[in-house]
């Protein structure tokens, strides 16, 4: 498989730590805690918006293999459309449409133990079919979108384990 020399960069970057003792600040029980700090290991400019971690070619998701759910969080978005008048549909196209880089771990004893990682790419054309779509339940609330990890394969043409 042929990667874009940034994403070759950054797999690199991921790949280098094995195991990383989480922050004495960090609740070990908190799956999206523990995420987001790995995320702050590797991504440059940590955004939080709905665009790609690495716009145009990546976005980097965790996954704690022991945790309560495989679901991953795709995005969650306040509004049906951004301020430039872009859907959901499209802002999620722009963020994972590219490469969808997994990060599977466990955490044992405040130590996160990289497990798996796998590098999703060529987004299906039918891959609406495979997320999950939570509207908000009440106004002012979140729009969901998630996917099971187990449906990533369906999503995407290619799948390429790096280890």
């Amino acid at each position: 498989m042929h990667f874009h020399p940034e994403a070759i960069s950054f797999l690199g970057r991921v790949s280098s730590e094995k195991e990383i003792r989480l922050p004495k600040t960090l609740n070990p029980k908190d799956d999206g805690a523990t995420g987001k700090f790995l995320e702050d290991r590797v991504i440059e400019n940590v955004h939080g918006n709905c665009d790609a971690d690495i716009p145009g070619i990546l976005e980097y998701k965790t996954h704690n293999q022991d945790g309560t759910t495989n679901d991953i969080m795709l995005s969650k978005f306040t509004q049906p459309k951004n301020p430039q008048g872009k859907d959901m549909i499209d802002q999620l196209i722009d963020k994972f449409g590219y490469l969808f880089v997994l990060d599977e771990y466990v955490l044992i004893n405040s130590i996160i133990i990289k497990k798996k990682l796998i590098v999703y790419d060529n987004l299906a054309k039918d891959w609406l079919k495979f997320v999950t779509y939570r509207p908000s339940k009440k106004p002012g609330g979140y729009f969901y979108w998630s996917v099971n990890k187990n449906r990533l394969e369906c999503m995407y043409e290619n799948a390429t384990v790096i280890y």
